[in-house]
């Protein structure tokens, strides 16, 4: 049963043999059913008696997806197979160690093509293309162990661990084994762990971005960036404008329908706030940038772009158990959006996304720990930010998620009073808690 073994086998840091007796257990659907995350078993020469787990993340040929989701499965694959991985644990950042990743080219009808001859000579023109197309049917065949195409209809055979028609695929360490636990919504301790392996990551990568282009077309020159987005996060508005347009009839029918039942009590600027956060969005997106004159380019840095709960690992230090008091560690998964960007962009996400009331009750406490913890990362840095510039930071990226949440459609959650409520007061200080002409919160943020 060939399956994955030849890929582990052929893996200098597996040489593994897939083992054939244990089937795949599965870990997780992905976003919008596009794919899976399944949990393999391998075994080695030298520990046959010890199943080793992997995880194999899959993207289905088949599923549908946007160009930018396309592109999202390239970065990630990008992250892995440029060495980064290997460069945040270095720097005490756990993440995944990528055995083998690729991508499956797709003929016709959104199947996988396996590579087949004539799909690949009708659809590159160029010898560059067509060698590029040839060395990813090579891994396809690899990935199943039979020749592509065997079914006859040219999708790539189905088997346990990859399903059929496979157009993404990555094998990972499970990190689960040192770090078992997922919380949706953080506590303080848990928080306080997952800021941590924030500031280790950006700190790590401050300021080694190089010198990034004002241009998003050439930003590419970037030896890190490359192959990865130039604005990390998936809510940028870089790629998320299109929404502006239908951003306040979105959030005042949320509004209506949900929000005021549910947190009664509300600020009356809070009613407002999609038309106040549609007026400040392109000043709060400029306000990000590194051609901005307030931002220096060596804060820069690599983010994860995508760090809720889901995304992020617990292994719990302490003796005494998970209660009070335990002592957490962290590691994170998951780099489709990975980009350059100011590292607050990730930590504003995370509070929004995953802290619990006792975490967001304790924010500022915690953000010092991220902002020491990240100072003494980068020192010997041209220039560290100071407190004050990291708070302004902060509080421009708090908007510019919010920004995006209401156009979006809200998460709901634990933190949504709190993130509606300190949006208002944030814009309130530029606005007095009604909508302005877009030019006077571009003169604020100047």
């Amino acid at each position: 049963m060939l399956l994955l073994s030849e890929v582990l086998s052929a893996t200098p840091a597996t040489a593994s043999t897939f083992d054939g007796t244990r089937a795949p257990e599965h870990v997780a659907t992905l976003w919008k059913g596009a794919g899976f995350a399944r949990r393999i078993f391998a075994t080695t020469a030298a520990a046959a008696a010890t199943a080793t787990p992997y995880i194999v993340k899959v993207i289905n040929g088949a599923a549908a997806l946007s160009q930018v989701h396309v592109d999202s499965y390239r970065v990630e694959q990008c992250f892995y197979a440029q060495g980064i991985s290997g460069r945040c644990v270095e720097a005490g950042a756990a993440v995944p160690a990528c055995h083998v990743c690729g991508e499956v080219p797709m003929g016709e009808g959104g199947a996988a093509a396996g590579g087949g001859a004539e799909t690949n000579k009708r659809k590159a023109t160029k010898k560059k293309k067509k060698k590029k197309k040839k060395k990813a049917s090579t891994k396809s065949t690899n990935m199943t162990g039979e020749a592509a195409g065997a079914d006859g209809n040219g999708a790539s055979p189905c088997c346990p661990a990859l399903g059929r028609n496979p157009r993404f695929y990555a094998v990972l360490t499970d990190l689960s084994v040192a770090y078992p636990v997922i919380a949706e919504d953080l506590a303080p301790a848990q928080a306080a762990a997952a800021l941590a392996w924030m500031a280790r990551f950006h700190g790590h990568f401050t300021g080694a971005l190089g010198k990034l282009s004002t241009s998003p077309g050439r930003a590419m020159q970037s030896k890190v960036l490359r192959g990865l987005w130039w604005c990390g996060t998936h809510w940028t508005l870089e790629r998320t404008r299109h929404m502006l347009g239908a951003m306040e009839r979105t959030y005042e029918k949320e509004y209506r329908a949900r929000v005021a039942k549910e947190h009664a009590g509300l600020p009356p600027g809070v009613a407002a706030l999609g038309k106040r956060l549609h007026a400040a969005a392109e000043a709060l997106h400029a306000r990000l940038q590194p051609q901005h004159p307030k931002n220096q380019m060596h804060w820069y840095t690599l983010l994860h772009g995508d760090l809720k709960g889901a995304n992020i690992a617990l292994g719990c230090e302490s003796e005494a158990g998970e209660g009070e008091g335990a002592a957490w560690r962290a590691a994170a998964f998951d780099f489709q959006w990975t980009g350059g960007g100011l590292g607050a962009q990730d930590v504003v996400y995370f509070f929004i996304s995953a802290g619990d009331p006792m975490s967001l009750a304790r924010e500022e406490e915690l953000l010092r720990q991220y902002y020491h913890e990240r100072k003494i990362k980068t020192r010997g840095s041209p220039r560290n930010m100071t407190w004050k510039e990291f708070v302004e930071v902060y509080e421009i990226a708090f908007l510019d998620m919010m920004r995006w949440l209401c156009a979006y459609g809200l998460w709901g959650g634990p933190a949504e009073r709190w993130a509606l409520e300190k949006a208002d007061t944030l814009l309130a200080r530029v606005d007095g808690g009604k909508r302005v002409d877009p030019s006077v919160y571009a003169s604020a943020w100047a």
